[in-house]
């Protein structure tokens, strides 16, 4: 006889002990399923956006001013969680990232929750797992501390929120809305599922009521993260480098085609998952709105103008849920066909995304792991410079390789730490002018070079700097003293 989804939530066991030590035993138990599927990733160099983050973060705790003081595309909450993250991890790299295992573990449990709202226990503990486990998968680079990673846990706890009763969920539903965008401007695209989700839990004046506290509890966080950078006197540098880099991005599409994506098994999985509950009336609802997460996420980096791996990883909690949903549907109609399509399908999933892939990178050393050379070579570069100058001594890195002031421990002589934001044109003279009026003690150009302008090696050119250290192409240059 077929078993609804229903009575699958009726058949599962009962939790023992308060539900509080239940979530925390989930949560601990997530952890070291995500830490289980990326035992490579711990010493794996750090790109440079992570330690774009990382410089304005040490900004924060050293009593600067995000944007004035360090210029940078993404939004203030971003160098808030990375002032703790440095806090925290110091300059270790592993110490970073394991700051993001607690993140891939409240995502987890998140759509968790929301999974087992509509389809019970054992769909929302196969969602569970299948995130915690899919947010490891190398294709997607789902071991890069990044705001695309760390950014699941608001937005999937975002819509399990507008799953629970009363405005109060809602207003928080909202708040996590805000507080994934100001991480990540792009993230505002899990607004509308957000808004679907709460408008399919109630009727009415309900209803309206519902999206009304979301919309103040999304305006109250971001009128505090407004008044913040506006009491700093950041509130114009803070529009021209976050809201005007997004414009400048959006719109005009990538030069890779529609479903040009990285691993497109997965989102097949997804969207065959969803398909599937689909046809189960009481799964529909949220097999659409898991459907639709993967349309949306992939669309929000199609849509720019130019995309990177990891801006796919925020598609994978769809892909979870779906995959989840899908076999809950085949469960109704036979227990033991659901579990033969749950094993299938994670199975496949995990081993040709997660296990291999990772199993692979054991095979080799952590500095090759990197995604380029010079990720790898701000390790030895910024060590050198720790020895070599003083802690009060202003480092100029050529391009963009902001880990190396991490590693160093050393600041920019002027506000750009990366090229970034040299597309706005003013930037690009602000720079120059400063450089050459306060010169850094060191100057640092890696294979590649710069993108604008030539001005490390005008600075060598026209003081006395004299070369001190070369590896692997890497060359700096200290500044002699008067």
């Amino acid at each position: 006889m077929a078993t609804s989804p229903a009575r699958l939530r009726e058949r599962g066991p009962r939790m023992r002990g308060p539900a509080s030590v239940t979530a925390l035993v989930g949560f601990m138990v997530l952890v070291a399923l995500a830490a289980a599927c990326r035992p490579g990733s711990f010493q794996t160099p750090l790109s440079e956006d992570t330690g774009a983050y990382l410089y304005v973060g040490q900004a924060l705790l050293d009593g600067q001013t995000p944007y004035v003081d360090a210029a940078d595309n993404k939004g203030p909450l971003t160098y808030l969680l990375f002032a703790l993250v440095r806090l925290l991890a110091g300059t270790s790299t592993s110490g970073v990232r394991l700051t993001l295992l607690p993140f891939v573990a409240m995502a987890a449990l998140a759509l968790g929750a929301y999974v087992q709202h509509h389809a019970g226990r054992a769909a929302g503990a196969l969602a569970g797992a299948a995130l915690a486990v899919l947010a490891s998968a190398i294709p997607l680079q789902g071991e890069d501390p990044n705001t695309e990673q760390y950014g699941l846990a608001p937005m999937v706890g975002a819509l399990w929120l507008a799953t629970r009763p009363g405005r109060a969920s809602a207003a928080g539903a909202g708040a996590l809305v805000g507080a994934a965008t100001l991480m990540n401007l792009g993230f505002a695209g899990v607004t509308p599922l957000v808004a679907l989700e709460l408008a399919r839990h109630a009727g009415g004046r309900a209803r309206l009521g519902r999206l009304a506290a979301a919309a103040l509890g999304g305006l109250a966080i971001t009128g505090l993260a407004v008044g913040w950078l506006a009491a700093l006197g950041a509130l114009d540098d803070a529009r021209v480098q976050v809201i005007g880099r997004a414009t400048q991005a959006v719109g005009s599409g990538g030069e890779a085609g529609l479903l040009d994506v990285p691993a497109r098994g997965l989102w097949l999985l997804g969207l065959a998952g969803s398909a599937v509950a689909m046809l189960d009336r009481r799964l529909r609802g949220a097999a659409l709105v898991m459907g639709l997460w993967i349309a949306v996420m992939g669309l929000r980096v199609k849509l720019s103008s130019y995309e990177f791996t990891h801006h796919y990883h925020p598609v994978l909690p769809g892909i979870a849920g779906a995959m989840a949903l899908g076999v809950a549907a085949v469960w109704s109609r036979g227990p033991r066909l659901g579990l033969a399509a749950g094993l299938l399908t994670l199975g496949f999933a995990a081993t040709h995304y997660v296990i291999q892939p990772a199993v692979r990178s054991l095979d080799v050393a952590p500095e090759r792991r990197a995604m380029f050379p010079s990720y790898a070579l701000a390790y030895p570069v910024g060590k050198f410079l720790r020895s070599a100058t003083e802690k009060d001594d202003t480092v100029f890195v050529a391009g963009n390789n902001p880990t190396v002031y991490w590693v160093a421990s050393r600041r920019a002589p002027t506000r750009f730490f990366a090229e970034y934001p040299l597309v706005e044109p003013s930037y690009r003279e602000e720079r120059r002018r400063q450089l050459f009026s306060r010169p850094p003690r060191a100057l640092v150009i890696f294979p590649g070079g710069s993108i604008f302008g030539g001005e490390a090696r005008e600075l060598v050119a026209r003081l006395p700097y004299r070369p001190v250290y070369e590896r692997e192409g890497a060359r700096v240059w200290l500044l002699e003293e008067r």
